[in-house]
């Protein structure tokens, strides 16, 4: 699917899905967005709040609709529900990702890096080495459809569950790769739209290489346990060699993540720490920049 095509809403909406669906209404814009975690949801939702409310200057919490004023869908009424569901004016859009980047990028933040409520078990177990990849492949050979994270966490269960494409009437269903695309179609289909930005990324991951991460083993448990997400979206299956590329982290990025994980270790549980910790900067970075990117509380430390 093309990230501008159109879909044809279906017949008979499910209606039912607004007891669960978090997604935004943003009311003056016209637009309805259903967030998927580890998918650019961090930039989009901070690009909608902005949008809707121009006085702003940032969204420290885009995660809690509580500290601004976009409803979620769960928060209108029927009546509007089913407006915004039906109007040829509104765009109703989410974005996927293809399921081996999207189970990485959550392991990496989540459970590597990272920890929430639901994860600190696995994040626990992890053992910082600069080998990043044999400890993400060691978790996939446990990762089946009745692991607890699958099945109860969002940022690992399927996207068809999350999204329910086959119910919801989405105009675009796009792939997080197309989002500078279409947030430039946002902006030109209509005035209201003009500030939508999703340029500057929040929340992204440790960078490294897909080869270096998956063999054809446990690429292969990824494609059977989302197969859902393959079939519906489009992804094609990929071509992994036997054994994974060799790949090391830097001495500097292994220290900062043994200390940007220490750090949730200790406070993990506190909303402000958990904040700081979705903030850091991704890819082969170097001290600096990391430093700069989870602020003063961490410069303390080091």
């Amino acid at each position: 699917m093309t990230p501008l095509e159109l879909r044809k809403v279906p017949r008979n909406i499910d209606f039912s899905v607004f007891h669960e669906q978090v997604a935004m209404v943003a009311r003056s814009s016209k637009i309805l967005y259903t967030p998927t975690p580890k998918v650019a949801c961090s930039t989009i939702k901070t690009a909608i709040v902005l949008l809707e409310e121009p006085t702003r200057t940032v969204v420290s919490h885009p995660h809690d609709p509580s500290t601004y004023g976009v409803p979620t869908l769960t928060q209108v009424s029927r009546e509007e529900g089913e407006l915004v569901f039906t109007s040829p004016d509104w765009v109703r859009f989410c974005v996927t990702r293809r399921p081996h980047e999207r189970l990485l990028s959550a392991w990496l933040n989540k459970i590597f890096a990272g920890r929430s409520l639901r994860t600190q078990p696995y994040a626990e177990a992890v053992q910082h080495t600069r080998d990043v990849g044999g400890q993400f492949r060691e978790f996939v050979r446990g990762f089946n459809k009745d692991h607890p994270l699958f099945n109860g966490d969002q940022h690992f269960v399927s996207q068809v569950r999350l999204l329910h494409p086959e119910t919801v009437p989405y105009t675009h269903i796009i792939d997080v790769s197309e989002l500078a695309n279409f947030a430039a179609w946002i902006r030109s289909s209509d005035p209201s739209r003009q500030g939508f930005d999703v340029s500057a990324r929040l929340n992204p991951s440790l960078k490294v290489p897909l080869g270096a991460m998956y063999d054809r083993r446990t690429a292969s448990v990824i494609e059977d346990l989302y197969k859902e997400d393959f079939d519906t979206f489009g992804y094609e299956r990929a071509a992994f060699d036997e054994q994974a590329e060799e790949f090391l982290l830097t001495e500097n990025e292994l220290v900062l993540i043994e200390r940007v994980a220490s750090l949730e270790a200790a406070e993990f549980r506190h909303r402000e720490m958990v904040k700081l910790a979705d903030q850091r900067i991704g890819g082969r970075y170097g001290l600096q920049e990391v430093l700069t990117a989870v602020g003063g509380k961490f410069r303390r430390l080091v």
